[in-house]
């Protein structure tokens, strides 16, 4: 399973991360042994592999929660392998991996500040997309 959270509502998104995470604790691994935290600006290919292929330790499946990887990894080569494998594979039986995406402040990536890029058009297909985008004042008062 692959789930997609993104937006410059960071603070939205990354509760929403939260939750995903304890719900995973609390209903797949109480030991948390299975989750691993991987740092998308300085990812290999090789070591989300390696993570991403990993079986479970006493528990059904694994999370795996990439970090900025999209807004911060300067390699194009790693977006195409990482599209590569997500389309030659089939995720829903698999670990679960969250790209969590905190979006840049750069306006030379698009009008949202994410490279726009074959990962990024890849993962906002997803059955378990988020955008948070801001809110707005009558919703933030409510």
């Amino acid at each position: 399973m692959i789930i997609f959270l993104y937006g410059a509502d960071t603070y939205r998104s990354h509760e929403k991360l939260n939750k995903l995470r304890e719900k995973f604790s609390r209903e797949i691994d109480k030991s948390h042994l299975n989750l691993s935290v991987l740092d998308g600006e300085k990812l290999t290919f090789e070591e989300f592999y390696k993570s991403v292929s990993a079986a479970p330790f006493l528990a059904t499946k694994r999370m795996i929660i990439v970090k900025n990887l999209i807004s911060k990894n300067k390699s194009k080569k790693i977006f195409e392998e990482i599209a590569d494998y997500i389309k030659n594979k089939d995720m829903s039986q698999e670990n679960i991996i969250v790209f969590w995406e905190e979006e840049g402040q750069s306006k030379k990536h698009g009008a949202r500040g994410i490279k726009k890029n074959i990962l990024f058009d890849l993962l906002k297909k997803e059955k378990y997309m988020q955008e948070f985008l801001p809110l707005e004042e009558w919703k933030l008062t409510k």
